[in-house]
């Protein structure tokens, strides 16, 4: 590539050549050529990258890219279309754990409408709609998204919210709008947004440039100039009471789950799944170990199994032989653990108590009242 006048990208041209094989590094300096309109150069590099790396920032680019310069002829002539998205083949339902209720309301209210779409529109419903996700953090919302769009044969998208936020005006709602219409362009597709209270917070605690772009998305998520029929939007969130409520108002996000922390069947086959494949004793007994971890996140799950490992790891390398990681060092790592949810559940315990007029935090209370027999 040639040398930049631009400060900045001559900055990270350096940086590339330095860190050839630094992923992160490559997506930043191609997205800056697209912004600063080093359009050929963009191209060929976020091609590259739209290989391996399906995010949303790169389709769009390169889907804007190709409208404005491929008319002129400086496109590579051979280039294939790197906007082609396939759903998340082999991940479905069936790859997650435990999360019945949460499986069984979008196979109802999104899987089926999908599956049967001649029998849906007979009573003029749309296909697509809005799903917000809410619960403790690490408890697999952004897994459930995935296997959704696996279910349904779906593309799937996701939304960072780094990406729409821009110190210019316009820049983010114009990204926003783009974003969108990559999905509408590829039905049926999963539009995944996570950390939504980000960009959809309480207009009312947002001003300027981020309010614009509250505003923005939710003109999007009602299609007042464009058709989202097969757009299945997917927000999820750690902290619903920051959630702007416009946003479950019907034709939005009208779908409103709780995902909660994984029951015992789900812990037990969670600590099945992560320690497969890695050096253990026979005789693991994983429901032993859900009942221990009670009220545990997924990713609290993760984290013990993968501080098992670091630790047989290192003392496989003391010994020089292989050191298998056993029941009782899972039990002694459980033991001096904590889960990372405890402080969620007390503050939405607040909400119940003062600011549950409408009924939205119902099926938390009812999943608390569960265990208090628990």
């Amino acid at each position: 590539m040639k040398s930049y006048s631009d400060p900045t990208l001559s900055s990270l041209l350096n940086i590339l050549i330095a860190n050839p094989t630094d992923g992160h590094i490559k997506k930043l300096f191609a997205l800056e050529l697209y912004k600063k309109e080093e359009f050929q150069d963009a191209f060929v590099l976020l091609s590259e990258i739209a290989k391996t790396d399906k995010d949303i920032a790169i389709e769009s680019a390169l889907a804007d890219i190709k409208s404005r310069i491929s008319n002129t002829g400086e496109l590579e002539e051979n280039e294939t279309d790197p906007v082609a998205i396939s759903p998340h083949k082999g991940m479905t339902f069936d790859d997650v754990a435990g999360m019945e209720q949460v499986k069984d309301a979008i196979r109802t209210d999104i899987i089926y409408p999908y599956q049967h779409p001649d029998v849906y529109k007979q009573y003029h419903n749309k296909i697509g709609g809005g799903i917000l996700l809410y619960g403790p953090p690490g408890c697999g919302k952004t897994f459930i998204a995935k296997a959704t769009a696996g279910e349904i044969g779906a593309s799937f998208y996701s939304i960072h919210i780094h990406e729409v936020f821009s110190k210019y005006m316009g820049e983010g709602e114009q990204m926003l709008h783009e974003i969108f219409e990559v999905a509408r362009r590829n039905t049926p597709s999963v539009l995944f947004v996570d950390e939504i209270d980000a960009i959809g917070m309480s207009r009312e605690k947002s001003t300027g440039m981020l309010r614009t772009l509250i505003n923005q998305f939710l003109t999007e998520l009602d299609g007042v100039d464009d058709n989202n029929e097969g757009v299945l939007v997917i927000g999820a969130t750690n902290l619903p009471w920051e959630v702007d409520p416009a946003l479950r108002r019907p034709g939005r996000f009208d779908k409103i789950i709780f995902a909660p922390p994984p029951d015992a069947v789900a812990r037990a086959r969670i600590f099945e799944l992560n320690l497969a494949g890695k050096p253990c004793e026979t005789g693991i007994d994983y429901s032993v170990l859900a009942k221990l971890t009670k009220r545990f996140s997924s990713a609290d799950i993760s984290r013990i199994v993968d501080e098992a490992a670091e630790r047989s790891f290192k003392q496989a390398v003391k010994t020089g032989e292989t050191v298998l990681i056993s029941q009782s060092l899972l039990a002694e790592i459980i033991t001096s653990s904590k889960t990372s949810i405890t402080d969620w559940f007390s503050t939405v315990n607040n909400y119940i108590k003062y600011s549950n007029d409408s009924g939205f935090y119902n099926t938390v209370k009812e999943y608390l009242d569960s265990l208090k027999n628990d």
